[in-house]
């Protein structure tokens, strides 16, 4: 499995991964309509829904530290589901799955922690395979399984179980851009032509060995 490197330019698409599943700032309209015109209409749609956004999961915590900084990332996701599927109930069902998911508060380096939130994703979706998540769900495990590629510690590319995760990774990526749904096809496309993880943490690029 060889290495792959970080854009040396920004792509556009890079900010549409970083804000729905590393919880960045979200691109300009703009940004996307130059790759895109079907990405940039539902990103118009998108943003008006985020904008909208009214969150239901509790912010109980004091103002630092590790648990208020796990309910803003439940808040976030749950934003983040609300304003991607414009679905009856949808509210409902973002918040239950945000409350309930597999979400740690840093990675530290280790390919454990985005594998776990991989399979509860996984886990999750196969409990409820109807459920309007699911592209959003397969794009998710998808990235993490990049992720933990691309750790510093705890999982060899190179191996035998990391091939395994790179196959899986592959396969969830390419069901999420089956599904339809612009924005997450055109994440979905990036991370299948460039995997790696796309975020600041210390990793390295994951790559995929050639099929």
């Amino acid at each position: 499995m060889s290495p792959a490197q970080r854009p040396s330019s920004p792509d556009p698409r890079d900010a549409v991964i970083r804000n729905l599943l590393l919880g960045a700032e979200p691109p300009g309209v703009h940004e996307v309509s130059a790759v895109d015109a079907e990405a940039r209409r539902a990103l118009e749609g998108y943003l008006r829904r985020a904008q909208r956004f009214r969150a239901t999961l509790p912010l109980t915590a004091g103002r630092d530290g590790p648990e208020r900084a796990m309910q803003l990332k439940r808040r976030q996701l749950e934003r983040t589901l609300v304003a991607l599927f414009d679905e009856p109930d949808i509210g409902r069902r973002a918040a239950d799955y945000a409350a309930r998911a597999r979400l740690f508060y840093e990675w530290e380096g280790y390919a454990d922690a985005p594998l776990d939130e991989a399979v509860f994703a996984e886990a999750f979706l196969g409990t409820q395979p109807d459920t309007p998540l699911a592209p959003y769900l397969r794009l998710f495990a998808g990235h993490r399984r990049l992720c933990a590629l691309g750790a510093v510690e705890g999982l060899d590319p190179t191996s035998a179980a990391g091939r395994r995760v790179a196959d899986d990774a592959r396969d969830r990526l390419r069901r999420a851009r089956e599904s339809g749904h612009p924005l997450i096809r055109l994440a979905a496309d990036r991370l299948l032509e460039h995997p790696t993880c796309f975020g600041d943490d210390a990793t390295r690029g994951a790559g995929f060995s050639r099929p």
